[in-house]
């Protein structure tokens, strides 16, 4: 993944996210991705390409009524579960390993 133009390897990820919140955008479902840092009080949204990949479309800063909303949010969904949702939107390049 790359966000902001440096890219993230999955060891990397829990240096720089402390959460990871899955949504869509209604009504075209597509799938959106906020991660929460661990630098600054912000989520960092990612949207979807059309080729599949995300990119990093912007920042939701603190003591904004959505910000505290993904704040609040519990975990609803196991890994397994998760990991299969992203897997369905996901582009296939290399085979994952359970």
């Amino acid at each position: 993944m790359t966000v902001k133009g440096k890219k993230i390897t999955p060891e990397d990820f829990p240096k720089y996210y402390s959460k990871a919140i899955i949504a869509t955008d209604l009504p075209e479902y597509e799938l959106i991705i906020y991660l929460r840092s661990k630098q600054k009080k912000e989520y960092h949204k990612m949207i979807q390409m059309k080729d599949g990949h995300f990119k990093y479309e912007r920042p939701t800063p603190p003591r904004v009524g959505f910000f505290l909303w993904l704040e609040s949010i519990q975990p609803t969904l196991g890994t397994r579960i998760t990991l299969q949702v992203l897997d369905a939107f996901s582009i296939s390049e290399h085979p994952r390993k359970d």
